[in-house]
Formats: structure tokens, sequence, C-alpha cells
């Protein structure tokens, strides 16, 4: 009895008293529903990727990879690889590997960070915008379409380097429109031109600003009838309209003009112009395939319960039941990210990246205003994030949490052997006697170049260029035979998958034609080819195929 009757326990009790009304509110303050799903969502995304962190690149990235290799080798894009993409990514690589090493962990963790700080900068506009409850939802569900299986969200393609600058860009706007600074647009306008860098798809974005804030400025006179407009307020309402472009402006154009000026200097702005702008223009008119946006069906079933209510917002928003506010900032950015997935009517699966900024900030704010949309009491945001986030883990549980990484490549790129290429990629150094001898590749995998840590014979690190139905494929063809005969690599990789519709059937035959004269000179060293649907490699081919050409992957060939 004299314990419990002790001073110390009276002091512990009437701190109990004290603390644990604190304890409970700020239990309530930090451990909202919204904040549980963040955390859920963000271990959800670090435990996906590192789980697949080795596996293997597809083209995209092999090319990226290998550009960043030959960045640091001294190497310049469209002088010594070409391709049509803006040269951003190249230079992120090649400062990634200078900062942290060459390896394919390089790569992959460096795109972990890139989307976390993308989903940090959501966070910041939605917060600003539409209160601290929607940043954190938008930030949370930015990172599980991150992790999208049919959106190919593990590969490090443009499409996640262009909206990470995108999203730089947008809380820039954002502040820019909320303290009427022109400082701010001037930063908005000098990051969103780096997304545009990274890759053309950024124009959309890089419109945004000019388009959201023309709507601001005009908004209250365009309203009016025509009877009512008086044509002398539009002057100083323009004339504010463009000193704020002349500082957005501004801030475009320091990058552009920076990269303009390091290609002029190395005298490789014709090469840049022709082949990012003229062939560039050119691809888009090959076969645009509207219909293809489809392939936005799977993306859609991989997390349908946040993407379902972009469709609410806009069905009750057309029908004016309700008002979000914000100067139509939803309807203009997700116009502009539509037409940034849309150029050139190309619906590839990591396009739709692009639309992940706009449509996480659309989602959850309907979840934190869902009372405006459904007056069911059972229907709360804690029921609708739990049920969604469920339905997510449903869809996609065998790449999150079962199948393997070498699974998840062959299911996704059916037509294609990334796993194949990437131990071909390994081991062919030792068929090489020389340390700086360059491969031949007549194919279009790049990443076989980064896995082997050599240059290209050719500058056309693949040959879809050569094979395209446009105007410029006969020149090219005829510079990819004449580098590959000039330099006469030891190692050729041959590789046959090139089953792409938009290519000229007429060129395709050309190219295999040329290449079987020009292979007279070597001896089959190796070859992977499929057996009962299973990929299998033979390093001792002994300068002969031991299966048909038609079962036949790759082949690999040595000088005589």
């Amino acid at each position: 009895m004299v314990i419990f009757n002790s001073p110390v326990i009276e002091l512990l009790l009437h701190a109990k008293k004290i603390l644990m009304p604190l304890f409970r509110k700020n239990f309530r303050n930090y451990f909202t529903v919204y904040n549980l799903f963040l955390i859920a969502a963000i271990l959800l995304f670090i435990g996906v990727r590192l789980r697949h962190i080795n596996i293997s690149f597809e083209r995209d990235e092999g090319e990226y990879a290998y550009a960043g290799q030959e960045i640091l080798r001294g190497g310049l894009p469209y002088k010594d690889f070409y391709n049509m993409k803006m040269p951003g990514v190249y230079y992120i690589m090649a400062f990634l590997f200078r900062l942290f090493g060459d390896s394919v962990y390089t790569v992959k963790l460096s795109l972990l960070f890139i989307n976390l700080t993308s989903a940090f900068f959501i966070f910041l506009t939605a917060k600003k915008l539409f209160g601290k409850d929607t940043g954190i939802a938008a930030a949370a569900i930015f990172l599980l379409f991150c992790l999208s299986y049919s959106a190919q969200g593990w590969t490090a393609n443009a499409e996640h380097y262009v909206v990470f600058f995108a999203c730089i860009g947008l809380y820039f706007t954002v502040l820019a429109r909320q303290k009427d600074s022109n400082i701010f647009l001037f930063f908005s306008g000098a990051v969103m031109m780096l997304a545009l860098i990274c890759k053309q798809h950024g124009i959309g974005f890089l419109m945004f600003p000019g388009f959201w804030f023309m709507y601001i400025n005009f908004k209250s006179e365009v309203s009016k009838r025509w009877s009512e407009i008086n044509f002398k307020s539009f002057l100083p309402i323009f004339q504010k309209y463009a000193v704020q472009m002349f500082f957005y402006g501004l801030g475009c154009a320091l990058p552009f003009s920076g990269m303009i000026f390091y290609f002029w200097h190395f005298d490789i702005l014709p090469s840049f112009y022709y082949l990012t702008f003229q062939y560039a223009q050119a691809y888009t008119g090959i076969k645009p395939m509207f219909l293809e946006i489809w392939q936005f069906r799977p993306v859609f079933w991989d997390a349908f319960g946040f993407w379902f209510l972009i469709f609410v917002l806009f069905y009750f928003d057309i029908r004016k039941k309700i008002k979000i506010g914000q100067d139509g900032f939803f309807p203009i950015l997700f116009i502009c990210c539509f037409a940034s997935v849309s150029i050139g009517w190309y619906y590839r699966p990591h396009y739709f990246q692009l639309l992940f900024p706009v449509a996480a900030m659309m989602s959850a704010w309907v979840i934190v205003h869902l009372d405006l949309f459904w007056r069911a009491k059972w229907l709360t945001p804690r029921r609708y994030i739990v049920f969604s986030f469920a339905g997510m883990l449903v869809m996609q549980q065998a790449y999150f949490f079962s199948a393997s990484s070498e699974f998840i490549t062959k299911a996704m790129y059916k037509g294609d052997f990334f796993n194949e290429e990437k131990e071909i990629g390994t081991h062919i150094n030792s068929l090489m006697s020389t340390p700086n001898e360059k491969i031949g590749l007549v194919g279009c995998e790049p990443e076989v170049f980064y896995y082997s840590k050599r240059q290209s014979a050719s500058g056309f690190i693949y040959v879809y260029p050569l094979l395209e139905k446009q105007c410029y494929a006969t020149a090219m063809f005829q510079q990819f035979v004449k580098e590959i005969e000039t330099v006469k690599p030891e190692i050729l990789v041959y590789v046959q998958n090139i089953n792409d519709t938009s290519l000229d059937e007429d060129k395709v035959n050309l190219l295999n034609h040329w290449f079987a004269d020009f292979s007279k000179g070597y001896n089959i060293v190796a070859q992977s080819y499929l057996e009962n649907g299973i990929s299998k490699m033979d390093w001792h081919s002994e300068n002969k195929m031991r299966v048909s050409l038609d079962s036949t992957i790759t082949l690999i060939y040595k000088i005589k």
C-alpha cells in the first residue's frame, strides 16, 4: 500500500492525465487516413522497385544507358550515336554514372528517387491549390500510378524524367499565380523547358502555364456578353499577360539557348535539327494509329479505383454540379498532358505516364471531397481508399509480390528478348581480342552495347530508322552500311526481332540480303534460340546454326 500511495506513483498518474489527451490529439493529427495511405504507398513503392531492381533493360533504357556511357567516353549525341529523341536523358544518365558509378543499380535507384521527388512536388502543388489532405493523397496515388505494370512503370523511360521536371515546373507555376510573381514564372519556364529537352513529349507541360494564365487573365472579360465588353479594358489585361509570358519565355529560352549553343560549339547543330525535327516529323507521319489509345485500358485496370474518379470528376464538372475552383487548373492541365501523350498519335504504354501528375491530383481531390458526389454515409474517404488500394494489389499481385523479374520482362515484351540480350551483352567480351574493339549490331537492342561496355560500329544504335516507311530511310541505310563496312567490327550481333508492321518489307529484305553477303567474312560463334518455348543460349555453335532460323533469336558472328 505504501508503494501505491507514494509520491512517484501520484506524479506518474498526474502526468498521464496531462499527456494522454495530447498524445491522442497528435496521434489523430499525424496518423490520419491520408497519412497512413501515403505511408502504405511509399512502402509498397519502394518494396516493389527494390524487388525488381535487377530487371533487364528494355530497348529505350538500353539506349539511354549506352548514351550515358558514350558521353563519358567523350562522345556526342547526333554525331557518335543517332536518335530522334531530345538529349536531356542522355546527359542525366552521364551525370548519374559519373556521380554514382556505371551500373544498372544506379539507373534503377535514381529512378526511384526521381519518382519520390516528383511525388513530393505534386504534394506541394496540390497542397497550395486544394489543401493538405489533397496533397498527401495525390502524392500517394502518384506513387501507386508509377508502379503500374501496364504502363511499364519500372522502366527508366524518358517520360519519368519529363514528369520530374514538369512537377517542379507546376509548383513554380502555382507559386507565380498565388504570389503574382513573374520571377516564379521565369523559374517555371526554365524547368518546363528542361522537361521538353528530356523528350519532345514535354511540349504539353511547356504550354500549360501560357494557357492557364491566359484563361486566368481573360476569363472575366470573355464571359461577358458582346454588348457589355469594353475593348479598352483588354489593353491592361493584355499588357499584364504579355509581361508574364515575357518572363516565362525568358525562362524557357535560357536552357534551350544553352543547348543550341552547346551543339553549335561542337558543330552538330545540323545533325541535331535533322534527327530531332526533320526525321522526327517524318516518323510521326509513318502510321499514326489513334486506335492505339485503347492501350490505356490495362493501365486503367491496374488502379481502376483511382482512374475511375477522374471520369466522375469530369462528368460532374461538365454538368456543372460541382465547382472545383482554381481557375480551370484541372481541365487545362489534363488537356495539355493528353496532348503530350498524343504526339504523333502514337500511344505506347509508357506514354501514359505523362498523365500521372494530373490524374493523381484529380482523383485525390475527389476522394477528399467524396461527400460532394455521393451522399451515402457508408462511402467514406477511408473506405474508398482501402477498396481502391486493395483492388490494385489484387490486379497486380504477381508483379508486386511473387513473379520474378525475368518473368515480368517476358510477359510484358512478348516479341522481344531483353533477358537474353542481357546475357549476351555481359558475356560478349570473352569473344573479343582487343579492349577497344567495336560491335556491329544488326537489330534493335542497344542494351547489348551497354552491358558489354563496348561502342557501336555505327552511329545507328538500332536499325528501325533504316527500315521505316519514311523519306530519310534510304539515305540512313546507305550511311549505316558505309559505317559498318568501314569499321568492319570483330563481332557482329544479329537480332531477329524486326517485326514492326510500320516497317517497309522491301527495306527489311534489302538489309537481310546485305547482311547475308557481308557476314560471309565471319563465323557464327554463339546463338540464342527457342526450344519448346524456352529460350536457350549456345556459346559453341562452331560456325553453324544448330536450330532453324525461325527459332533463332540472336546470332553472334566473329570475323574470320
